[in-house]
């Protein structure tokens, strides 16, 4: 049984949106239409998403959401192995394990994807999974790892996961420390599931859980969600480019409307600059204009939610200030974590659209030094 399981007689048409347009510091910009998507219908068995990490980039927390009965029609323990490893680490959505990945997909030993090759990884539109095809890499069979995408009765974190995760975090040294936190209405049985992930966490990585702190949400979903395959193009985009990364904030949100305003004619400038496809926790914003501004994106994330950095001292009123000029919308109940990267993930207000929004806030508030997308795992 896979963890999502798409059926192809399901699949919908590739639509492009509509043109938006939005005012930025007293200009019209033009969005240009979102590169178009192919969806197809999907039940999902579990996803995880809303990934955090701190100042050092070592994760902090996400959240994973549970799909009944799906999820415990089959080998719950399983997907809670499998989803607590992509948590705790094992997605390209955090920037540290990115940066053991090759443009083959391979994950490497080294920080710079150099070394030994310790895993063979899917494609990234199918998330960030072990690729059972494979073969044998570094001496493990890619087929026996509860990290490849399709659940396989009895598979459990191991030795493989153990490598590739503390090639990125060091777990083994920082002794982990798993609050979970339920959300919803759980049953005995459907805790022992996350229970027993903990507690073969805490055991793979030597962990008394006295160290380092990460919060897992969990939550029960009682319906099956569609997912999104963005199908990536390629375009073009600015030439503020070296403005972006200044370190005065008027200055920086000056270069981003001027960059906006320019439209898809600044695309192949910020191709020039070294702009690509926005990712991980902390991308840098000329990669999140040429997003906007291209329609390139990697990756599956939710399309009513994104991450927000402020400035240090930044507070939570003002953050719900932000979000009634810019169409957002900062739960009651959601912390806010200024050291964190994103310091919370904001839910974008009914009739808005999440890329004109992220322009608006990029574009107009010198508080915020960058967003990121609400990456899914499945």
């Amino acid at each position: 049984m896979k963890r999502e399981l798409i059926s192809s007689d399901q699949a919908d048409g590739a639509n492009a949106r509509p043109k938006t347009k939005w005012s930025v510091s007293g200009a019209i910009v033009m969005a240009l239409a979102i590169a178009s998507m192919n969806v197809a219908k999907a039940q999902t068995i579990a996803e995880t998403s809303n990934f955090a990490q701190n100042g050092d980039k070592i994760p902090t927390g996400a959240t994973t959401r549970f799909f009944v009965p799906v999820w415990t029609s089959g080998d719950a323990t399983n997907t809670a192995h499998h989803e607590l490893l992509h948590a705790i680490g094992f997605s390209i959505s955090y920037d540290k394990f990115k940066t053991h990945v090759d443009g083959s997909r391979n994950f490497r030993e080294a920080v710079g994807a150099t070394g030994t090759i310790l895993a063979k990884l899917t494609p990234a539109n199918q998330g960030t999974h072990i690729d059972p095809g494979a073969g044998t890499v570094n001496g493990y069979d890619q087929s026996e790892s509860v990290m490849q995408p399709n659940r396989v009765t009895g598979q459990r974190m191991g030795a493989q996961e153990k490598l590739v995760e503390d090639a990125a975090f060091d777990w083994s040294s920082k002794n982990i420390n798993i609050t979970v936190s339920y959300s919803g209405s759980w049953t005995a049985t459907q805790k022992s599931h996350i229970e027993n992930a903990v507690a073969a966490a805490k055991t793979l990585f030597g962990s008394n859980g006295s160290g380092s702190r990460f919060t897992w949400t969990v939550e029960i979903a009682n319906s099956i969600v569609a997912m999104e395959r963005q199908n990536l193009s390629s375009l073009k985009i600015s030439d503020l480019a070296n403005q972006l990364g200044s370190g005065a904030a008027s200055q920086r949100v000056q270069a981003t409307a001027a960059i906006l305003s320019k439209g898809v004619s600044a695309v192949d400038e910020l191709l020039a600059a070294g702009a690509q496809p926005m990712s991980g926790l902390s991308p840098r914003r000329i990669d999140i204009l040429y997003s906007i501004l291209s329609g390139h994106r990697e990756g599956r994330y939710r399309t009513n939610s994104f991450g927000l950095h402020v400035e240090p001292g930044t507070t939570r009123e003002q953050i719900v200030s932000m979000g009634e000029r810019y169409g957002f919308i900062l739960p009651n109940d959601r912390p806010i974590e200024t050291a964190d990267a994103p310091c919370c993930y904001v839910t974008i207000r009914e009739g808005a659209e999440l890329w004109d929004v992220v322009a608006r806030v990029l574009a107009n508030e010198p508080s915020v030094t960058t967003v990121n997308l609400n990456y899914i795992e499945p």
